[in-house]
């Protein structure tokens, strides 16, 4: 679905894709309330039917959006986390598909940290840069900690650099797909569960992902690990895997 060159509530001008993934596609965005540049994700919810019912569109299925939105929203007071600006639904006719479009605008932010790095000579990053680069991904994923949520999906494509002169030089983390609380409103620690499936990104998931495991604040640490790795040397072992298996076993050792 190419969406480029629409108007979403009538506010936001679409201008270009910026990156697609398995829960949606992530667009550059003009705001013609404020004039500035956005990025919004935008996820595809199939209808039930491809008529109305009734003059009314039909009921999608549940939005895999709303898990990031609401993760989003309480985690505006954490310096380092993306600026929520707005979210909702619009539905549109596509061809002969009647649709709903879940979106999320957030403040557009610059280059993330896979993209910085596959430019520089070798794929790699000096010593100095990873370190750096570690230190500001800690802060940031400790912020999110403090408020109460886990990431569950930390790699380099989710940590990104300021656009403003007083941001430049310095990392956000995005994309709350996958966060959850881990705590209770009152302050507890939520209980493990048993089972959870796998959390993440096969190449920086932790081994208590790989082995199903209930994630903590510990795993989105083993993942920056893994990150850092990989900056400092351009590789990891288990790089051109894809059998989560078998890439668990790799970490094991």
């Amino acid at each position: 679905m190419n969406l480029c060159g629409f108007l979403l509530k009538n506010r936001w001008k679409i201008q270009g894709l910026l990156g697609q993934g398995s829960f949606g596609s992530i667009y550059s965005a003009h705001d013609l309330v404020t004039s500035e540049e956005v990025a919004i994700k935008i996820e595809k919810v199939q209808s039930t039917s491809n008529q109305p019912q009734n003059g009314q569109p039909v009921t999608p299925q549940a939005s895999s959006l709303k898990v990031e939105v609401c993760a989003l929203k309480n985690l505006q007071n954490c310096r380092y986390v993306v600026t929520y600006i707005h979210s909702g639904r619009q539905y549109i006719t596509y061809g002969s598909e009647n649709v709903a479009l879940n979106f999320l605008v957030m403040e557009r932010l610059g280059e993330n940290l896979a993209e910085l790095r596959r430019k520089n000579a070798n794929g790699v990053f000096n010593l100095a840069t990873t370190m750096r680069c570690g230190v500001q991904m800690i802060d940031c994923i400790e912020e999110i900690h403090k408020s109460g949520f886990l990431h569950r999906d930390v790699k380099p494509a989710n940590f990104v650099t300021g656009r403003t002169r007083n941001a430049r030089g310095r990392i956000f983390v995005i994309d709350f797909g996958l966060a959850r609380a881990y705590k209770h409103e009152d302050g507890n620690l939520k209980p493990p569960r048993s089972s959870c499936g796998f959390r993440g990104t096969p190449r920086y998931a932790s081994i208590n992902a790989h082995n199903g495991l209930e994630l903590s604040r510990r795993d989105d640490l083993w993942s920056i690990f893994y990150v850092m790795v990989e900056m400092a040397s351009g590789n990891l072992p288990w790089r051109r895997m894809r059998d989560k298996a078998v890439i668990g076993k790799l970490k094991e050792q």
